[in-house]
């Protein structure tokens, strides 16, 4: 695995080979090889990645007795689209659906609409998102409840950015129950103690129940600098409960 821009070789990437129901996985030495030992011949997928690149993957890779090596060249760039775990962070007070990294399975409710998404959001690597909650088909049985969840971004650098926007796509229901009062929020910290809102997503906001991809401005609204993190945070109280459910990728 080495650095596109300057071919060095990129030390503690993740790279990931995936044939059915196997998964071979490892992570970079300093000389930027991994050496994965496979047990018979066949299409593969592979990916490769670390926080401060753009993941790569390429579908379909045919690996035979002659494939001794395979080299992917990174782009440097802050980009995760959940394939690898960089190090987000979940905490929160509810009594269910904090955030999981995971393949959705998908929930929809007595009247056929999706609660959870089924699918990732497309057009990037991989299966994964981030889930409030994703252990069951059944609606109503690990959505947020009794309190909120929150999702923490690793750290990350915008100092060099001369128009830097936070890009992603956001999944949001809140409905059934008590009047829908619950709102996904999106937060920029800066590492000086300055917090802004930038995103929210609401029953009667965006369309409901489908990915909606979002791009934030982020120089009018909070000074970026070296250490800035994304909070993603969404609750659902016993006072007032819906069937809140969100994702984001």
């Amino acid at each position: 695995v080495l650095d596109a821009e300057t071919s060095e070789p990129i030390e503690g990437a993740s790279v990931l080979l995936q044939h059915t129901y196997i998964d071979h996985e490892s992570i970079t030495e300093v000389d930027g090889e991994a050496e994965i030992p496979l047990y018979y011949q066949d299409n593969y997928q592979f990916f490769a990645g670390k926080w401060g690149y753009k993941t790569s993957c390429f579908t379909d890779t045919m690996i035979t007795d002659e494939t001794t090596e395979i080299v992917v060249y990174l782009e440097k760039g802050i980009y995760d689209d959940f394939t690898f775990d960089f190090g987000w962070s979940a905490e929160g007070s509810a009594n269910r659906g904090h955030w999981e990294r995971e393949i959705p399975v998908g929930t929809a409710g007595g009247d056929g609409i999706p609660e959870n998404p089924y699918f990732d959001f497309g057009f990037d690597c991989g299966d994964y998102a981030y889930m409030t909650g994703n252990g069951s088909t059944v609606a109503n049985t690990d959505e947020v409840n009794g309190g909120e969840v929150v999702l923490f971004s690793p750290i990350f650098d915008l100092t060099g950015y001369s128009d830097p926007h936070i890009n992603y796509a956001a999944w949001f229901f809140c409905n059934h129950g008590a009047p829908p009062n619950d709102t996904l929020e999106f937060y920029l910290l800066n590492g000086l103690g300055d917090v802004a809102l930038i995103d929210q997503h609401y029953n009667g906001g965006l369309p409901m129940s489908r990915w909606n991809a979002v791009s934030i401005a982020v120089n009018p609204l909070i000074t970026a600098t070296e250490n800035m993190q994304l909070m993603v945070m969404l609750s659902d109280y016993s006072e007032s409960e819906n069937v809140t459910e969100s994702a984001i990728d």
